[in-house]
C-alpha cells in the first residue's frame, strides 16, 4: 500500500473513532482540550520536530533552553490550566495543605536552581514539570473527574496508537530510528522505543479501565460497538509493545493487569486487608529470592536481555562516580549539563541524557536530600493508594496499580519528575484535590463500586473547616 494512502486511511479511521466517542459521551467541559493536548505532547515528539520534518523553521534548539516553539506551547497550556483553575475558584491553600510532601519536593527542586551551574534553565525546568500538576488539576476539578480522565486518555489513544502503527510500517524515517549498533528501533510517534513503550502501556491501562467501566454501564444501543473498539485498541497496544521490543513496558502492562485482577478478586472475597498483608509478604519473599539466588539475571536472560540491562548498569556506575555533590545534588535536571557528565555522554555517542533509573536520577538532581524527599513522597502515596484501593472503586484499584508500576518501572527508566505519561498519570491518581469554592457550579459525580454504592475513597467532606472549600480524594 502506498504510504500516502495508508496515512489517508489512518486519518479517516481516527476521525471515525472520534466521531463515535463524541456521539457516545459528551466532554464535561471545553477545558479538556488542555490535558488532552498536554498528554499528546508527553506521549509523542515535540511540536518543533513535526514542524521541522515538514520543512517549517521553528528556531534553533539548545540543550539548555530547548526550542522556543515548544517552550511557548507548554507555557500556553500551563497558563491555560491556571486560568481554568482560577475561574473555578480553586482552593490553592487547601491543595498545598493536602499535598505537603509533593509541594515540599517541588519547592526543593526549584530551590536547587540556586546551586545549579545554570540557575535560570534549572528553575524553568522545575516550573515546566510542575505544569503537569496544574494540568492534572484541570481534570480533577471537572464535574466527573473519572469520566474526564477516561475521555481524555481514550481519545488520545485514538490519535497516537494508529499513527504509531502507520509510521512504523509505512514511514520509516519517522517511525524508526537507528540504534548505536545500526539496528532499527521502532518508535512510532515517539523519539525512542522506550518512550513508545511507556506511552502505550500507560494509556493501554486506561483503555482497559474504560472498557471495564463500559461493561459495568452496558445498556446503550451503541455500547457493543464501543466495546469492540476498545478491544481493538488493546490489541493495537500489544502489537506496539511487542514491535518496539520494550520488555520493561510489556512486563509492566501484564503486571498491571495482574494487580488489577488480584485486587478485584481480593475485594470480592471480602478481606482486602488480608490481601494487603499477603502482598507485602510476597514482595519481601521476592526480595529474599533475588538476594539469595539472583533471580533477575535468569529472567532477563530468558527475555533475551543482558543482565546489565542493555548497558544501564554501566551508566549507573559512571553516573555515581561523576556525582560530586552527594548531599544536595547538581540541581534539578542539571547533571547532564555539567562537566562530570561529559565523559558519559561521549561514550554513548552524545545522545544520552538519562541514567534510565528514576531513583539515581533524583540522587543526581537533588542528592541524598532529594532521594529522602522522594522516598517520603512514595511512602505517603503508597499509603494513600492502599486506602483508596480498600475503598472498593475500580479507580481506587487503578491508583494502587499505577503506584506499584511507577515504583518498579523507575528501576529501569527515569520517569519521576519528568514530562512523560506515567508521571502525569501518577499525579492524576495520587493528588488530593479540594473542590472549587464555587461548589454550586461544580458538583462532582462520584464513581460507584461494583455493588453500586458510593466508593468510600471518593466521599465528599462537607465540612468547611477551611476557607478553601471541601475536599475530594481523586
Amino acid at each position: 500500500m502506498p504510504p500516502s494512502l495508508a496515512l489517508l486511511l489512518c486519518v479517516g479511521f481516527i476521525a471515525w473513532l472520534f466521531h463515535r466517542d463524541m456521539k457516545q459521551r459528551k466532554a464535561s467541559s471545553a477545558a479538556l482540550w488542555i490535558p488532552g493536548a498536554w498528554l499528546v505532547l508527553l506521549g509523542s515528539r515535540p511540536v518543533s520536530y513535526w514542524l521541522s520534518h515538514f520543512g517549517i523553521q521553528s528556531g534553533a534548539t539548545s540543550a539548555l533552553e530547548g526550542n522556543p516553539i515548544d517552550i511557548w506551547i507548554f507555557l500556553a497550556l500551563i497558563l491555560g490550566a491556571v486560568v481554568v483553575l482560577v475561574r473555578r475558584g480553586f482552593a490553592w491553600g487547601s491543595f498545598a495543605r493536602m499535598n505537603k510532601a509533593l509541594i515540599l519536593i517541588y519547592a526543593y527542586l526549584a530551590v536547587s536552581a540556586v546551586w545549579a551551574d545554570y540557575s535560570v534553565p534549572t528553575l524553568k525546568r522545575a516550573i515546566k514539570d510542575f505544569g503537569s500538576v496544574l494540568v492534572a488539576l484541570v481534570l480533577l476539578t471537572e464535574r466527573d473527574p473519572v469520566g474526564a480522565i477516561r475521555t481524555v486518555f481514550v481519545r488520545v489513544s485514538y490519535l497516537l496508537f494508529p499513527l504509531s502503527v502507520v509510521f512504523i510500517k509505512y514511514f520509516p524515517d519517522i517511525g524508526r530510528t537507528p540504534s548505536r549498533g545500526g539496528e532499527n528501533l521502532f518508535c512510532g510517534v515517539c523519539e525512542h522505543k522506550s518512550g513508545l513503550g511507556v506511552m502505550v502501556f500507560v494509556i493501554g491501562q486506561l483503555i482497559l479501565f474504560d472498557l471495564l467501566e463500559m461493561r459495568r454501564e452496558r445498556g446503550a444501543r451503541m455500547q457493543r460497538t464501543e466495546e469492540w473498539i476498545r478491544y481493538g485498541m488493546v490489541g493495537m497496544c500489544f502489537w506496539l509493545l511487542s514491535t518496539c521490543n520494550s520488555a520493561s513496558a510489556l512486563i509492566s502492562f501484564v503486571l498491571g493487569c495482574l494487580i488489577l485482577w488480584g485486587t478485584t478478586r481480593s475485594l470480592r472475597l471480602g478481606n482486602p486487608k488480608r490481601m494487603v498483608v499477603r502482598g507485602l509478604a510476597v514482595l519481601v519473599g521476592v526480595a529474599l529470592v533475588e538476594t539469595t539466588f539472583d533471580a533477575s539475571t535468569a529472567i532477563l536472560e530468558a527475555l533475551g536481555r543482558s543482565p546489565s540491562l542493555t548497558g544501564r548498569t554501566l551508566i549507573w556506575e559512571l553516573a555515581k562516580e561523576a556525582q560530586h555533590h552527594p548531599l544536595l545534588g547538581t540541581g534539578y535536571y542539571s547533571f547532564w549539563d555539567t562537566a562530570g557528565a561529559e565523559m558519559i555522554i561521549e561514550r554513548w555517542g552524545g545522545a544520552l541524557r538519562t541514567t534510565h533509573n528514576g531513583y539515581l536520577e533524583m540522587y543526581l538532581d537533588g542528592g541524598l536530600v532529594g532521594v529522602g524527599l522522594l522516598i517520603l513522597l512514595l511512602l505517603v502515596w503508597g499509603r494513600r493508594s492502599v486506602k483508596r484501593m480498600l475503598g472498593g472503586s475500580l479507580f481506587g484499584r487503578m491508583t494502587l496499580m499505577f503506584w506499584v508500576l511507577a515504583v518498579i518501572f523507575n528501576n529501569s527508566e527515569a520517569l519521576f519528575f519528568r514530562l512523560n505519561p506515567l508521571w502525569f498519570t501518577l499525579l492524576l491518581t495520587m493528588i488530593e484535590c479540594p473542590f472549587p469554592a464555587r461548589s454550586a457550579e461544580v458538583v462532582p459525580v462520584l464513581p460507584t463500586d461494583d455493588t453500586g454504592t458510593l466508593a468510600r475513597d471518593w466521599q465528599t467532606n462537607l465540612s468547611t473547616s477551611n476557607a478553601g472549600g471541601t475536599a475530594v480524594h481523586a
